[in-house]
């Protein structure tokens, strides 16, 4: 019975994990929107569908952020590793900053 336990532990770790193109992206998309999305004015300059620009710009948008918001973008940069093939923008291998 315990080892069946220890191996129910790592698959709820794996599923809290905060993922950019699910939870950060629809965060973005409502509150940043029309000026950091495709077509908007600030789009070319900062592009806030990649997960590597919102990264390098974590305070500016932290900053902007409320509440539930603001909590959903601060537990996915806080997380030690990004899944490449699950954030758009992102390289393989890459991490955070």
């Amino acid at each position: 019975m315990r080892f069946l336990l220890l191996l129910a532990v790592p698959l709820v770790v794996a599923a809290a994990q905060t993922s950019f193109d699910t939870d950060v992206k629809p965060v973005l998309a409502r509150t940043c929107t029309p000026c950091h999305q495709p077509g908007g004015q600030m789009y070319e300059k900062l592009p806030f569908d990649k997960a590597d620009v919102v990264r390098g710009n974590k305070e500016g948008i932290l900053r902007r952020l409320k509440g539930e918001d603001n909590k959903t973008v601060e537990k996915w940069l806080a997380e030690a590793t990004f899944e490449p093939a699950r954030d758009s923008g992102s390289t393989p291998g890459s991490a955070r900053p």
